[in-house]
């Protein structure tokens, strides 16, 4: 089950850069680039990393008055994404098409074979 934006003060966001110290520099999907905290729960060993181009769901700061930073409420793995992209939301402000389907994943990658004489497969 995908944690979706519950309220006017979660969005959703893309990490742009890594500021360190617990910080993020992210892009939410109202076009705002904001400062995002990373909290304890999503820090430490054998954590989550947060690495640049990873989807978020941010909570603004009700408290402050000017909305320029935020914090990690969850972290989406790519299957995750692919799930969120199907909701009704405007993708294209984070440079996202609703109907982009991929999902990044260690497998994907792509190999080119030159072969100088032909293979028969039952010789194999």
């Amino acid at each position: 089950m995908v944690r979706t934006s519950s309220s006017a003060n979660e969005k959703y966001a893309i990490v742009q850069k890594r500021l360190g110290n617990g910080w993020l520099s992210v892009k939410c999907i109202d076009g705002v680039i904001r400062l995002c905290n990373i909290p304890k729960k999503f820090s430490g060993k054998k954590k989550e990393i947060i690495n640049v181009d990873a989807w978020l769901l941010v909570g603004l700061r009700e408290f402050e008055t000017k909305k320029d930073k935020c914090d990690v409420l969850e972290i989406y793995s790519p299957q995750e994404v692919a799930s969120l992209k199907k909701l009704d939301e405007n993708w294209s402000v984070l440079g996202v098409e609703k109907e982009d389907t991929f999902i990044p994943t260690l497998e994907t990658g792509t190999v080119s074979v030159e072969l100088d004489t032909e293979v028969n497969v039952d010789d194999i």
